[in-house]
């Protein structure tokens, strides 16, 4: 089956917590990521791919003092994707840590994402 390689960028973007602990303010800058997908088409109803995620920002600071807690990290992962019928779908998928900046979050998860279009 055909094979495709795509990219996704994408930031997060946060408030302010005016009632940080009760009285402070926390604030944070914005975490900005990439994730990439080497998929391949196994037939029309399957699919499976190999993807990568980095992620860099979000520093926070509390009551104007930053906190040196910016986050920086990658992630391996892969997923199966699968259609059931024309309308209802899904995807199956496991990430996994890398490489963290100390205190960043080292993150592995599985995650099962079902859909449906009509």
């Amino acid at each position: 089956g055909p094979t495709w390689l795509e990219f996704n960028t994408y930031v997060s973007l946060f408030g302010d917590n005016k009632d940080y602990q009760g009285n402070s303010t926390l604030e944070q800058k914005p975490l900005y990521g990439i994730e990439g997908h080497y998929s391949y088409t196994i037939n029309r109803a399957l699919w499976a791919s190999l993807d990568a995620t980095y992620n860099r920002g979000g520093e926070t600071k509390i009551d104007g003092a930053w906190q040196d807690n910016k986050q920086e990290n990658a992630l391996l992962g892969a997923s199966v994707g699968f259609m059931l019928s024309p309308q209802f779908g899904g995807l199956i998928a496991y990430s996994d840590t890398v490489s963290e900046r100390t205190g960043s979050p080292d993150v592995n998860t599985w995650t099962l994402r079902l859909q449906y279009a009509w």
